[in-house]
């Protein structure tokens, strides 16, 4: 499954900022992360959690930390992208920067097989 992404930053409009992917839906969560930080010139220095509505909605599925660190957190190394993200017009948070809270919604535009997308 491949699975077409919008992720768009929340709250800035003017212009509004969002990047399109189209990534395997075997993805893990932590591997999401990267390729968000990638699409989005950044570099990852900060904690991150994705979570059906943002903080405080569950599940919430991040990397444990020694300062902030969270029972129920869902572990991003394992977790596939396909267990919560699989139809069309499906949404989940990712928050990025705990403090400055940088969040996007990422939106599930369309959900394609590898005969769809085509040859390279």
């Amino acid at each position: 499954m491949i699975l077409q992404l919008k992720i768009q930053l929340k709250g800035i409009t003017k212009p509004p900022v969002w990047r399109r992917l189209k990534i395997p839906g075997q993805l893990t969560f932590q591997q999401l992360h990267q390729v968000i930080q990638a699409a989005f010139g950044w570099h990852g220095y900060h904690l991150f959690q994705f979570s059906p509505e943002g903080f405080g909605s569950y599940p919430q599925i991040g990397i444990a930390d020694e300062d902030w660190s969270d029972e129920e957190l869902e572990d991003a190394k394992t977790t596939l992208v396909s267990q919560y993200l699989t139809v069309k017009g499906e949404k989940f948070c990712y928050i990025y920067d705990f403090g400055d809270d940088w969040i996007h919604q990422i939106t599930v535009e369309e959900v394609l097989n590898e005969a769809q997308i085509g040859p390279c």
